[in-house]
């Protein structure tokens, strides 16, 4: 991780899930690991004696086996999440009114989702054209973090029009299906329908 603490998600449908929700926390800051440890059972230092907030954040044992067994099929699954990303930004290469995800030289993509840019003002009606052809899409994420009410109901959020750039992606972004699974025919049948919902 680049920073002080790394966060994974085990949620379900991330490319690494259990079967139900689990997460983990790594850091080699001692102090952290501590405080981390304290937290997931309710900030106790001992049986009956707390001394932070925390929560019941621990992972059940389940979770634990599910992941243990997964574990080592995911280079596979990256591999193949991967290989379908790859397809699609080659099948989708300048189509009108789409922005692809772009990539970085010095990272790679895990897949977990290959997200577009619907840039017509009209993403709502894409979703919605999809689903007609039987394609599942998702829209990660329609608010932006700074509109969000918790963070607004807390004085953290922001007014609409803060920040512009994250404001206009929420109302562009697309998912498209990716898993491993995902066939040949189905990925094509994504991108047919993509197309044509996008005329």
């Amino acid at each position: 991780t680049f920073g002080a603490l790394g966060c994974y998600s085990f949620q379900p449908t991330k490319p690494l899930g259990a079967f139900g929700d689990a997460g983990m926390v790594v850091t080699n800051d001692t102090e952290l690991a501590e405080r981390c440890r304290r937290a997931r059972v309710h900030g106790a230092t001992a049986k009956h004696h707390h001394a932070s907030i925390g929560g019941n954040y621990r992972m059940d044992a389940l979770q634990g086996a599910v992941l243990r067994e997964k574990l080592p099929l995911l280079p596979e699954w990256l591999a193949r999440r991967r290989a379908h990303a790859r397809a699609y930004s080659e099948a989708l290469a300048g189509v009108e009114n789409l922005v692809l995800p772009g990539e970085r030289p010095e990272a790679e993509p895990n897949g977990a989702l290959y997200t577009v840019r619907v840039t017509s003002g009209r993403r709502d009606a894409v979703v919605r054209a999809l689903a007609e052809r039987g394609v599942e899409s998702a829209v990660h994420y329609p608010l932006p973090l700074h509109r969000q009410r918790a963070l607004l109901e807390l004085g953290l959020g922001e007014p609409e029009g803060a920040h512009p750039v994250a404001e206009r992606a929420s109302r562009e972004v697309l998912s498209l299906p990716l898993y491993p699974e995902l066939s040949e025919a189905a990925r094509a049948h994504v991108v047919r329908s993509l197309v044509a919902a996008l005329r």
